[in-house]
């Protein structure tokens, strides 16, 4: 159980906990560690994350991740938001319930140079340790315009396994 700033380049919800599991105990997604959003409902709440960054303003980027259930719970779902913290504008928004499989999410969405900041809780919260999703790989990564050949990851997203 993690809270405050353990996971780096993520902030924890005072109140809030995450739970991470490795490959040798518990389900995980890929790479060493995966995260698991009930937070072992600790101090009443599942997790509430976010991690702030920028993107230049008119750029095309996409937003992605993986999750996926481990228990099928029917109370929380898994709510993941992509908020600009100037305007309040909602770039990517998704939610999500129990659905079998492991799946892999991709938004697009234009950067406005502001800070924007990248949000997962469960929505509504369980409050309790109820294991229902898994979530790991997250990247936000520049669309190269038409003809260019390079794409541009923006360090410190990833959860649990960076790309190279």
């Amino acid at each position: 159980l993690l809270t405050g700033n353990s996971i780096p380049g993520w902030t924890i919800e005072a109140n809030h906990g995450a739970t991470i599991h490795n490959t040798g105990l518990y389900p995980y997604i890929s790479g060493q560690y995966s995260l698991n959003t009930d937070g072992e409902g600790w101090n009443g709440h599942n997790v509430d994350m976010y991690q702030d960054f920028t993107a230049t303003a008119a750029q095309v980027y996409t937003l992605e991740f993986d999750w996926q259930n481990w228990f099928t719970s029917t109370a929380p779902t898994l709510d993941v938001s992509l908020v600009d913290m100037t305007t309040n504008a909602v770039l990517a928004h998704g939610t999500y319930g129990v659905n079998p499989g492991t799946h892999h999410e991709v938004f697009n969405f234009v950067g406005t140079g502001n800070s924007l900041r990248l949000r997962v809780k469960h929505a509504p919260e369980s409050g309790f340790n109820d294991n229902t999703f898994i979530m790991d790989n997250f990247a936000v990564e520049l669309v190269p315009a038409p003809g260019a050949a390079a794409v541009l990851g923006l360090g410190g997203l990833l959860l649990a396994r960076r790309r190279r």
